[in-house]
């Protein structure tokens, strides 16, 4: 077969023209690709360079041989060339054959067996650069490991003293530098090997291919010193060398996953053997000056190792598209910081190594708190400075034209803090409001902070067990409720039960002098306590003070653009630090206050006729809900959507139902407030150029460290996790000593006594100071403006005696725009074939309850938020070949198939209409399931809205759990009551109605 050959005459061009002629050359001949199906998939080409030199480019498809191999051919071709081509010359060659027939005797299954015990507990890829795929520009760039010839000789040095390989050595200290870019502690990357095994004749003087691509997993924990960390490593690869012949993608098979690693290392470790090439050198009658290769990586990043004569020389080689020219210099920067430190001091621990520059450290730490800073204030000097700007000007709005004004709101929360005094209520006094989102709430709101108390929020459509163990937590003086709803709320001994409403209208009218014309409450003072469902076991509930609150809002209030006589439509659930956030921006604004229901209550919402305002505040899913619920047009200047994701399509829906409106995405935390806002353009949502969720830039007075291992500064575009420090951080957990020491450390960076929020968000920094969201530490998600753990769930489920295990995930809900909803997966206890409890009363052949039954107890027991979607029985949960769970192959819950059967009775009519409307039905018949149509507690709460307004009746929400067919519900919907729910009345400045 002819070999393709080419020649070029650059003879005639000066030294430095001749020298980037060839260079252009040898780029136009890598972007040349081979055709796999015509061979040989090799070509030379003759360079002419000068009369008396030329260079020879071999160029050849990987397939056909190693780098192992490039001295041999090199000793071949001299010889062949010496000799005029007669073969005879050539030593004689052994088979290629003769190793793919020891590979074939070799037991497979026991390489899987240690492949799978190296990589068992990975989780998850070590990804350096996000994205990979992504459009951009083409090539391979190169970035040289700054490392002075002494300090490469010292690595050498420093890995015999250790006892080690300096291979191993090069691969630990990559490791480490994986470890904090990415933020793990376990990394894997690839890793090249000769794949020669000994116990084959001849091996090392065949061409061919036997270099194969291994994973190799670096334990980065940070009290080990980096010494142990190489020992470590060695053994551990030497442990794996007979099983280097064992394919990468029988690896990932056996492992579980399809990708482990983007980057990889090559050691150029193959042996030149110079008196053979010498020897050739002779024969043929040339001289040759040098060899130099080059490999073309398919990885992001490939750390290329080359041995030169007495030293070691480091290059980190990067695709072009992926990453920029500057980003590869500072990763070659820092892994020769990490090889200099470890060549240094191998007894240093890994958790101090440093991989910032001189002077970066400074520029990462935020500005400390200035000396002269002005004092937090309080909520009521807050909203005392604001009443007697504009006492005439509403205050807080509902539907229909009702209003309170400023004077008014002033004087009837003024009138329930004399009665909360007089009933024990004094500085830091709980004080629970178990209030739907209403003008009550926020009266009740002002009061207790006027009486010096913490006010409590509670949801009052959360479940009976989930209120009564919140009080049971806080034990408050007072609850404000109103009169005989919600009924499921526990009566505690030493609490005072109070209708905040109907109290208010039989007090006496203006103020007076009687220890609450001041501030009974200092900023240090507790202000408010929210109760998170973001950790499994007994409640917490969040202490945030007076100062914190206000820093929150006056930092917040200059991004919003709000005032005087502006219109806020609030529509956070009512328990959570968001509502009192919106509130309190409102109010200290000038604007008007709108609330909008989180639960089935008052005249809050957008009515047919639409809404018109400034800025609506919502989680992303409960404002598409609400407008869904609007007839009318909305029109606002601004959308402040957060406490969970904001895909596309999401919102390009809320952009067509509010166009024109600016767009900000608040990254929430009870523990800080409101921490960030970002404003999104475009619709691509709140997502960087990696697809990662920019959070954007802290607020005013909050200051955010991205921390690594020991609390270390992590460098620009580093993984770290998300620590908030300020005047906005809370107290800690009332009442939980051992998780404030956990979650609110001292701030090293802060002045003496000060502490830090750990938030458990995985965030970078970006070059341009912005902040970007990548996940979380312990697996929590944020479904419906709220941060869930999913094992606060999953313990409910699993609570069933039929079900032996549980688990809870967040998956995208494709009928609202991609917004995540959790979705239960259980299997069935392994206590008989017939069920649990030998009944047979099981869900087919699985043994497990009925998905209907798993929701109505999940409804029963946890706050609406936590309800899963769907609940899908297995007859066993996925696993990985090491035994844990597989939660890729856990499948998207199905929407079985169901026959239509009419409505019978004009109220069953009504009630499929409104059920289709709200999910979004073509239609919907009696037997038709809520929940299995693709209905959710958000949906659930629309569609017992539609039937206050449409019917006249109330139906509580877990009603909707219980009674999930028409057919059920109309029965319940027959036995309600009226809608009795007391109106607000409007005062005069009077007091009287």
């Amino acid at each position: 077969m002819p070999l393709p050959w080419s020649e070029t005459d650059l003879t005639g061009l000066d030294a430095a023209a001749r020298a980037e002629a060839f260079e252009r050359f040898l780029e136009d001949d890598l972007k040349a690709h081979f055709d796999p199906v015509a061979p040989p998939m090799l070509r030379l080409s003759l360079v002419r360079m000068e009369p008396e030199r030329s260079e020879l480019v071999l160029t050849a498809h990987h397939v056909l041989f190693d780098g192992w191999s490039v001295p041999l051919l090199v000793q071949d071709l001299l010889r062949l060339y010496g000799s005029g081509a007669d073969p005879s010359v050539l030593p004689p060659a052994h088979s290629y054959r003769d190793f793919l027939a020891w590979r074939s005797r070799q037991d497979a299954a026991e390489s899987a067996r240690v492949w799978t015990r190296e990589l068992a507990g990975i989780d998850e890829p070590t990804v350096l650069v996000p994205g990979a795929g992504r459009g951009g520009g083409a090539g391979i760039g190169r970035a040289d490991v700054p490392l002075s010839a002494a300090e490469a000789r010292g690595l050498v040095r420093r890995a015999a003293e250790l006892g080690v390989t300096l291979n191993t050595v090069v691969q630990g200290a990559w490791g480490v530098l994986l470890a904090a870019l990415t933020g793990k502690q376990d990394v894997v990357f690839a890793s090249t090997v000769a794949g020669r095994p000994p116990a084959v004749p001849g091996v090392d003087s065949m061409v061919g291919t036997f270099l194969n691509t291994l994973p190799v997993r670096v334990r980065c924990a940070p009290g080990s010193t980096l010494a142990g960390l190489l020992t470590g490593l060695q053994e551990r690869q030497a442990a794996l060398m007979d099983h280097h012949h064992y394919g990468l993608a029988e690896i990932h098979q056996a492992a579980g996953t399809d990708q482990l690693f983007d980057t990889i290392i090559g050691f150029e470790s193959f042996p030149m053997d110079r008196a053979g090439i010498v020897e050739a050198n002779r024969a043929a009658g040339i001289s040759i000056t040098g060899i130099r290769s080059f490999t073309a990586s398919h990885y992001p990043v490939t750390v290329l190792v080359f041995l030169d004569a007495d030293r070691p020389r480091l290059t980190v080689q990067y695709q072009q598209r992926l990453l920029d020219p500057a980003a590869a210099e500072r990763i070659a920067a820092r892994y020769g910081r990490i090889l200099r430190q470890l060549a240094a001091d191998p007894d240093r621990p890994v958790g101090t190594v440093d991989l910032l520059e001189p002077g970066e450290r400074d520029r990462l730490l935020p500005p400390p708190v200035p000396a002269d800073a002005p004092a937090a204030g309080t909520v009521t000097g807050l909203f005392r400075r604001q009443a007697a700007a504009t006492p005439d000007a509403a205050a807080v709005a509902w539907h229909g034209g009702g209003a309170l004004t400023y004077r008014e709101l002033d004087e009837r929360s003024d009138r329930l803090a004399r009665e909360l005094v007089r009933r024990g209520v004094g500085a830091e006094t709980p004080v629970a409001a178990a209030l739907p989102p209403s003008p009550g709430l926020v009266t009740a709101l002002l009061a207790v902070a006027k009486a010096g108390g913490a006010l409590l929020p509670l949801d009052p459509a959360d479940p009976a067990p989930r209120l009564a163990a919140l009080l049971s937590d806080i034990r408050p003086a007072v609850l404000l409720a109103p009169d005989g709803a919600p009924p499921h709320l526990p009566e505690l001994p030493g609490t005072v039960r109070l209708d905040p409403d109907t109290l208010v209208d039989a007090l006496p009218g203006p103020r007076t002098a009687d220890g609450t014309g001041g501030d009974a409450a200092r900023p240090e003072n507790l202000a408010c306590l929210v109760c998170t469902a973001a950790h499994p076991g007994e409640p917490r509930a969040v202490a945030l003070t007076h100062g914190n609150l206000t820093a929150c809002v006056t930092g917040l209030l200059p991004r919003l653009g709000i005032g005087p006589g502006d219109r806020v439509l609030a529509g956070s659930p009512p328990g959570s630090e968001s509502a009192v956030i919106e509130m309190l921006a409102a109010l200290c604004s000038g604007g008007t206050l709108q609330p909008a229901p989180g639960a089935p209550g008052p005249d809050g919402a957008p009515g047919a006729d639409g809404w018109s305002g400034a800025l609506i505040s919502s989680a992303p899913r409960a404002l598409a809900a609400l407008l869904d619920e609007t007839a009318g047009e909305i029109e606002a200047g601004m959308l402040l959507l957060g406490g969970e994701p904001l895909p596309p399509p999401l919102l390009r829906r809320l952009r067509e139902a509010v166009p024109g409106a600016r767009v900000l995405h608040v990254h929430r935390q009870s523990e800080v407030c409101w921490a960030a806002v970002h404003e999104v353009s475009g619709d691509a949502g709140p997502a960087g150029r990696s697809g990662a969720t920019v959070i954007g830039a802290p607020l005013p007075g909050v200051r955010a460290h991205v921390l690594g291992a020991g609390l270390a500064p992590v460098p620009p575009g580093a993984v770290g996790e998300l620590y908030l420090a300020g005047a906005t951080v809370a107290r800690g957990y009332r009442g939980r000593p051992g998780a404030t020491a956990e979650r609110f450390p001292a701030d090293p960076f802060g002045p003496p006594g000060s502490r830090m929020h750990r938030t458990g968000d995985l965030v970078r920094r970006t070059d341009d100071g912005l902040l970007e969201y990548l996940g979380r530490t312990d697996g929590q998600v944020s479904v419906h403006g709220t941060r869930i753990a999913p094992a606060v769930v999953e313990e409910v489920l699993s609570g069933h005696p039929g079900v032996g295990r549980a688990v809870v995930v967040a998956r995208p809900d494709e009928a609202v725009g991609g917004s995540p909803r959790l979705v239960g997966y259980v299997e069935p206890a392994a206590t008989g074939p017939d069920g649990p409890d030998g009944t047979g009363a099981a869900d087919g052949a699985t043994g497990l309850p009925g998905a209907a039954e798993l929701s109505a107890l999940a409804a029963e027991r946890l706050p609406r938020p936590l309800v899963p979607a769907a609940v899908v029985p297995l007859d066993r949960l996925p696993v990985r070949p090491d035994g844990r769970l597989d939660r890729a192959a856990l499948p998207e819950p199905d929407a079985p198939g169901r026959v239509y059967r009419a409505p019978r009775t004009p109220q069953e009519e009504t009630l499929c209409s409104l059920m289709a409307e709200v999910l979004g039905a073509e239609r919907v018949g009696i037997d038709d399931d809520f929940f299995e149509l693709g209905g959710d507690s958000l949906a659930a709460t629309r569609l017992t809205s539609r039937i206050r307004k449409t019917l006249g009746v109330s139906v509580p929400i877990r009603d909707i759990f219980q009674s999930r067919s028409i057919a059920e519900l109309s029965r319940t919907v027959k036995n309600a009551t009226r809608s009795s729910r007391p109106r607000l009345r409007r005062m005069n400045r009077s007091g009287q109605s």
